[in-house]
This record gives C-alpha cells, sequence and structure tokens, in this order.
C-alpha cells in the first residue's frame, strides 16, 4: 500500500509542476517574442504574414491611397503601404468600410508578387498581403456582395 501511495503523491505532484510550468510559459512567450525581435529579414520574409513573423511591430504606413484630405478620402476603402524596419519588409492593407453584410471579398497584394484574399460577412474588413522586399506598390481590391461590378481598385504609392 505504501508503494501505491508514494506513486501517487509522485504523480500527482508531477502533474501540478507540469502544469505549474505549462503557466508560467504561457506567461513568459508573448515577452520573448515581442522583445526578442522579428524571425525574419529581407528576403527571408518574403511570402510570409507580417504578424506572425514579429514586423508588423514596429510597421508605419508609408503611403495611403486615397490621400487624407482629399475629395477621395471618404471613399469605403483604402490602400496602405507597410512597411518594417526592423524586418526590412513591405506588404500591403487594406481597409473596405462597406455596410454590413455587403463585402464580396477583400484582397491586398504587392503589385505582380504576394497576394491575400479575405472574404468577409460583415463590414469593416480588413486585408492584408504577404512581405514583399525590394520595390513595392501596394494595391487592394474590394467588391460590394449587392452590386457585383462595384469594383475598388487602388494602389499606393
Amino acid at each position: 500500500m505504501s508503494n501505491r501511495r508514494t506513486s501517487r503523491r509522485l504523480l500527482t505532484r508531477t502533474i501540478v509542476i507540469a502544469l505549474l510550468l505549462g503557466v508560467v510559459l504561457l506567461a513568459v512567450a508573448p515577452a520573448a517574442f515581442a522583445g526578442g525581435g522579428p524571425l525574419c529579414y529581407g528576403a527571408t520574409c518574403r511570402g510570409k504574414t507580417p504578424q506572425s513573423q514579429g514586423c508588423s511591430y514596429d510597421a508605419v504606413t508609408l503611403a495611403k491611397v486615397p490621400k487624407p484630405g482629399t475629395a477621395s478620402a471618404g471613399a469605403q476603402q483604402y490602400t496602405e503601404l507597410r512597411y518594417s524596419k526592423a524586418c526590412h519588409a513591405y506588404w500591403s492593407r487594406v481597409t473596405s468600410r462597406l455596410s454590413a453584410g455587403d463585402i464580396l471579398y477583400t484582397r491586398a497584394s504587392i503589385q505582380g508578387h504576394v497576394t491575400a484574399t479575405r472574404v468577409t460577412n460583415y463590414g469593416g474588413s480588413q486585408a492584408i498581403s504577404k512581405m514583399w522586399t525590394g520595390p513595392a506598390v501596394a494595391c487592394g481590391t474590394s467588391v460590394s456582395k449587392s452590386d457585383p461590378s462595384y469594383i475598388w481598385v487602388g494602389c499606393a504609392p
């Protein structure tokens, strides 16, 4: 009997320690990732998503279409050329502000290169392309469900 009790105690302690270790690792991992820098740089970022590689943390918008302050700035969609200095990579971010349920799809691409498409069933859709290095032009497309002939395309810069 005492061997069985000792085995149970040992098993219980092992499980408790494993659970505590798991909690500690979950708490530390995001901080280590954010402080450890990106997972790619330059050409190694091509075709990867900025969020999964840690490139979106220092991202800046280099160009936006339509340009804020212009007559077309009230458009229902806009495209941004995004850049991460830490990753030395570009990507396109497209935001569609069509009414809820009226988006057939929103697509973001780096002209002539990588593309990401998001099909949505709600307003405010955002699509983010994969990353690219070298010369980059960010393009975006949104298509309305209620009027599929309405296709908005914008490229920045």
